[in-house]
């Protein structure tokens, strides 16, 4: 008989805390669950950490090379029996009572796709985490209306635990599974994508520990590889919910969505040009800005409006998704600084 919870866990080279996440799952006060693990290519023994853990309820696979955070997780999910899918790192934990907590509220509210925890943010080692870090207040949001949760997600970014979450196995069904271009916002993308047609909640409590490792070396940490790849990944965020659903993205950014009420794919060019062109959107990040320019070029490159392709044109001189302004009066700064005796002297030999 399937279990009720399906846990999934995609682990990747975290021979020291696989251990404790898994334990966490153990020690849970609701025990009709499966864990289902699939390693990620590990070279450091992540699988091998936990192989005196004996129980029927653990299924693990292992890929014979790195692909992928969201390809080890949708291939987890796929795998998955149970009515309802939590998500667990294998270097995060939960408190033991954790699952309990999350059926309940499944159960009173029925129309609530997914619920998620608040967090205790602990070190690489297990214990508090006593310096300043995003992470230590980032997931401290107040349950809202459905609406107002998609309008937090897009205008301001995530701010829900993805190893704090339970859905629904049929939400996954209807949404899809995680996008495996992605690496870096993933979840923000299924949050937003389970939000354009169904409520979420947090329940405000820790029952998750989210461990923040030495040196930023989580997946997410604060490195510059990381800041320029989650722009791009915005950028297709974006232009996917605007290609999905524009009608909402009008309710979202506060934008009157004019008469139309047509299908997404036949809403008119100048509802568009109302849309992309609101006071909201110039306020977003550079990444949504340029994909709000490609997808409305793309809506109106084939159409005979010139009066809104015209807007749009003024519109990119508006909008700098480049940074254009910012790099030039960098530039002009750096031209003005005064030249050292040495730099004048290369500049007079025609060196520099």
């Amino acid at each position: 008989m399937a279990a009720k919870i399906s846990v999934c866990m995609a682990s990747y080279n975290h021979a020291p805390f696989i251990r404790a996440a898994v334990e966490s799952v153990l020690n849970q006060t609701f025990a009709d669950w499966e864990l289902v693990i699939t390693d990620d290519g590990s070279s450091d023994g992540t699988i091998e950490a936990i192989d005196g853990i004996r129980d029927d309820r653990i299924h693990i696979e292992r890929f014979p090379e790195n692909r992928s955070a969201c390809v080890a997780l949708n291939h987890c999910i796929r795998r998955a029996r149970g009515q309802y899918i939590a998500v667990l790192n294998s270097d995060d934990a939960w408190r033991p009572d954790k699952l309990a907590r999350q059926l309940a509220v499944m159960e009173e509210q029925p129309q609530t796709a997914a619920v998620f925890t608040l967090v205790d943010v602990i070190d690489e080692r297990g214990g508090p985490m006593e310096q300043q870090h995003f992470y230590k207040t980032v997931f401290n949001e107040p349950n809202r209306d459905r609406l107002a949760w998609l309008r937090r997600l897009v205008v301001e970014g995530n701010c829900l635990c993805h190893p704090s979450v339970l859905v629904r196995s049929e939400v996954y069904r209807e949404t899809g599974l995680y996008d495996e271009c992605m690496a870096q916002m993933p979840d923000l993308d299924m949050w937003i994508r389970i939000s354009l047609k169904h409520d979420i909640w947090i329940i405000q409590e820790p029952l998750t520990l989210f461990r923040v490792l030495d040196r930023e070396r989580n997946a997410s940490g604060n490195r510059p590889e990381v800041r320029i790849r989650c722009q791009a990944e915005l950028m297709m965020i974006f232009w996917k919910l605007l290609a999905t659903d524009p009608q909402q993205m009008a309710a979202i950014l506060d934008t009157p969505a004019g008469t139309d009420s047509a299908a997404p794919d036949q809403i008119s060019a100048d509802t568009l040009t109302r849309l992309l062109g609101s006071q909201d959107i110039s306020r977003l990040q550079p990444a949504m800005q340029a994909a709000a320019i490609l997808w409305m070029h793309g809506q109106l490159e084939a159409g005979d409006d010139w009066a809104a392709c015209k807007r749009l044109i003024a519109k990119t001189a508006e909008w700098d998704p480049f940074n254009v302004r910012r790099l030039e009066s960098m530039q002009a700064r750096i031209e003005a600084r005064p030249q050292s005796r040495w730099q004048r002297t290369l500049s007079r030999l025609g060196w520099a």
